[in-house]
């Protein structure tokens, strides 16, 4: 037995054999390239997770988005008929849809922005029973202002392609900068709107600070 092979301790001697010492120095320094490989796999997952944003890879025309059909799985929670969201924007309470149980076919979409947001709104769509079918909580104003505008996806088989120009706000002056496209029917809300709906589902303004519109469109 060599020197190395004796290890001193307070009730007695512990013997190890060179061997056994060899083993165990190779099975310590393992551990370390280990769990560099176990943080390396790690690493790489997340960084592969891609970053969702409803309807960023749809079809570059609006034709084609428009006829292109989603999903029918909601990722919204189901909400009771009629039963209406209220939001509170700084302190003001919103209602950012209204039912309307006489025309089945009536959705609408509702946009909220604030200064403080970095160019990012909010939208929602909701059927006619006021039931949250879509949401997306952060689309860049350049989108919407895009060539084709933007398709955003809900509970409804087509997307709602959703064309807003970059320098709209709730002034009369801008009331051609919105327009919205959902099967056959292209218009734009707040000007020269023929939709059969009454003209108090469509209104446009500012709460508390926060850019508003409630749309309504055919479905």
């Amino acid at each position: 037995m060599t020197l190395l092979g004796i290890m001193l301790t307070e009730t007695g001697l512990i013997h190890f054999n060179e061997t056994s010492s060899r083993s165990l120095q190779m099975k310590c320094s393992a551990i370390p390239a280990m769990f560099a490989s176990v943080m390396l796999v790690l690493i790489r997952t997340a960084s592969a997770a891609p970053t969702i944003l409803a309807s960023s890879e749809l079809p570059s025309s609006p034709i084609a988005i428009i006829n292109s059909p989603t999903s029918n799985i909601s990722t919204i929670d189901p909400r009771s008929s009629f039963g209406m969201d209220w939001m509170q924007l700084g302190t003001t309470g919103f209602q950012p849809c209204f039912p309307n149980d006489q025309q089945a076919n009536m959705c609408t979409l509702t946009l909220i922005s604030h200064p403080s947001w970095n160019n990012l709104v909010k939208l929602y769509i909701y059927d006619n029973e006021c039931k949250r079918i879509g949401e997306n909580l952060s689309v860049p104003r350049d989108m919407l202002a895009s060539k084709w505008g933007w398709g955003m996806s809900s509970e409804l088989p087509k997307y709602l392609v959703i064309s807003i120009a970059r320098d709209w706000d709730p002034s009369d002056s801008k009331n051609k900068g919105v327009q919205l496209d959902y099967g056959d029917f292209h218009f734009r809300p707040f000007w020269k709107n023929n939709m059969p709906f009454a003209k108090d589902f469509t209104i446009k303004g500012y709460v508390d600070g926060h850019t508003i519109f409630r749309a309504a469109f055919p479905r």
